[in-house]
């Protein structure tokens, strides 16, 4: 042991990484008597710089004898040194321990899914991944899963939510229990941001079965916001993650909940008005210029409210382009209930609904051959304004973009080129 341990120190010193000495070490623990000497040695010696490749030992055992592998792994996971806790984490969470899973494995993971370290955390959620899907310990795994405490560490949280996923090493969200997949929406209510790629891709798996919940987790993040302290050498806590990263939410409109998670969106707007501009896009995430979704637009502009009629117009602001040409009945009402109000609203309408034909959606090439914003709204608007009576809000509507003149986007690159003499 001294010999190996040596030449492992040698290699720190040369910058080599310990980890290389793998395949040596694996072959020798093919001897049952040098394995037994060295996870012997592994316990006994406080100071063996082996304990940070401890988990060969793991590897070995769990070859040819579980009971010895249940042991020496218990008994490594428990002495207070970081390395060999995550050697044994990898160990049990990756390669061979994942195919022909057995109780010890399930045991092992338990153990260390009762730990706090994110390092350790992280390293055991691929296998949780895993064994969540249908198999004979998906159960255990599965409870895990909802067990785990993940804090508000926006690292951990993100690998927390790439157990949901496609993949080898994760799980369908259509495959797991709803009990599962809202306990994990649960437990990112105090991570401190959400903006890492597989918090989206969570969000996206999950919205078709739990667009209820997914709201109740923006809505409780708003909450806790508002009685969060900004603490010393911490991350600012960030309530609403940016949707504009986010892989499609379509899946909550095949949801029977679907309606109802429109109308609590709405709702959120007018009761968190400083993160409304947010919410808005997530109405427009969740809904899509249907019957579903002006059913709940409609119910704003008829309410006398005039909190939710002004959610009503706000949210139209983003909503998808060209609804006077695609949804023509729905644009005059907006114009008419506009003007029952006052004359400034039925502007305001008018304006909203220009501006929706016309503004520019998304990434825009520029320079002398880019489309001109506006291009082609008034040759569409002319033929539809003469089949409308004269003065009425429809025909004012097209009138309105039968005068839009195209705009060239201006070649900001033209005023970068000079002559390098």
């Amino acid at each position: 042991m001294r010999a190996i341990e040596s030449l492992i120190e040698q290699a720190r010193s040369a910058g080599c990484d310990p980890v290389s000495v793998d395949s040596v070490i694996s072959h020798l623990c093919q001897d049952r008597a040098f394995l037994s000497a060295f996870s012997e040695h592994l316990l006994a010696d406080n100071n063996s710089v082996l304990r940070q490749i401890g988990g060969i030992a793991i590897r070995a055992w769990r070859a040819i004898d579980k009971t010895q592998y249940l042991r020496f792994a218990i008994a490594f996971i428990n002495i207070p040194n970081d390395r060999m806790v995550l050697s044994v984490a990898r160990e049990v969470s990756c390669g061979p321990a994942l195919q022909n899973v057995t109780i010890e494995d399930i045991k092992i993971l338990s153990i260390l899914a009762e730990r706090t370290e994110t390092w350790i955390l992280g390293t055991i959620f691929q296998a949780l991944g895993s064994l969540s899907k249908p198999g004979p310990f998906s159960e255990q795994a599965r409870q895990l899963v909802r067990q785990a405490e993940i804090g508000r560490d926006s690292v951990l949280a993100d690998e927390y939510c790439q157990i949901v996923g496609p993949g080898p090493f994760r799980v369908n969200a259509s495959l797991l229990d709803i009990e599962t997949v809202r306990a994990m929406t649960g437990k990112l209510v105090p991570v401190y941001e959400l903006d890492r790629h597989h918090f989206g891709e969570f969000a996206s798996s999950v919205c078709g079965l739990i667009p209820l919940e997914l709201v109740d987790l923006f809505e409780a993040r708003l909450k806790f916001a508002q009685s969060a302290v900004a603490e010393h050498n911490q991350p600012l806590y960030k309530p609403l993650p940016s949707p504009q990263s986010w892989s499609s939410l379509s899946a909550v409109r095949q949801s029977p909940h679907y309606e109802q998670a429109l109308q609590r969106l709405f709702n959120l707007g007018i009761r968190f008005p400083d993160h409304s501009p947010t919410l808005d896009h997530f109405f427009w995430r969740f809904g899509v210029v249907d019957e579903t979704t002006f059913g709940v637009l409609d119910d704003g502009l008829h309410s006398e409210d005039i909190d939710r009629f002004r959610r009503t117009m706000q949210l139209l602001c983003d909503a998808p382009k060209n609804i006077a040409f695609s949804h023509p009945g729905f644009a005059v009402h907006v114009l008419t209930e506009g003007e029952k109000r006052s004359t400034e609203w039925g502007n305001t309408a008018m304006d909203i609904l220009v501006n929706n034909s016309i503004m520019i959606g998304g990434f825009q090439a520029m320079g002398p051959n880019a489309t001109p914003i506006g291009a082609g709204v008034a040759d569409r608007a002319r033929p539809l304004m003469e089949g409308c009576e004269h003065g009425s809000p429809l025909h004012r509507l097209y009138s309105r973009l039968a005068s839009i003149q195209p705009m060239p986007i201006p070649d900001f690159s033209a005023a970068l080129d000079f002559d390098e003499e």
